[in-house]
């Protein structure tokens, strides 16, 4: 699919509240090659941001209702297996997103524009998963006191 094809089909996406589909289409774009321009980078933000944010949402009222499950009542396992599944959904989208070394490697050779808006991404993204890895942690530490009771 041609570059104005996948930009106006995100578009489209986003406009639905689709973000699954518009980061394929934003990721296809940027797999292309060429630089992106300001407007690309931004629907590429908004993707992921949106992906990775309800994701992240899903993930606290799961964790939420796992600690609120006795643990001795059946449902524990399916909520713990749920939440599993969005996690590793989450570790997948971020490995998508995230190739620091790479990106980092490459930032030197953009011009100042592109510079901000890149490390301003990267910045968010790097946000996001450190934002979700310490709840990641909490809980892990939280299920831990819990078990030692």
């Amino acid at each position: 699919m041609e570059k104005t094809e996948l930009i106006q089909k995100a578009k489209l996406a986003e406009q639905a509240e689709r973000y699954d589909d518009m980061a394929t289409c934003m990721k296809a774009v940027t797999e292309q090659g060429a630089e992106l321009s300001n407007e690309e980078r931004n629907l590429l933000s908004v993707a992921y941001k949106n992906v990775v944010g309800g994701r992240r949402s899903a993930w606290r009222v799961i964790s939420s209702i796992e600690q609120k499950t006795d643990t001795s009542d059946k449902k524990l396992q399916l909520i713990k297996d749920y939440r599993e599944k969005v996690e590793s959904e989450l570790r997948s989208i971020c490995t998508t997103v995230l190739a620091f070394d790479e990106a980092i490697a490459e930032l030197d050779t953009l011009n100042e524009d592109s510079y901000k808006d890149s490390t301003l991404i990267m910045q968010l993204l790097r946000d996001n998963l450190t934002l979700w890895t310490s709840d990641s942690a909490g809980e892990e530490c939280d299920a831990a006191e819990g078990a030692e009771n």
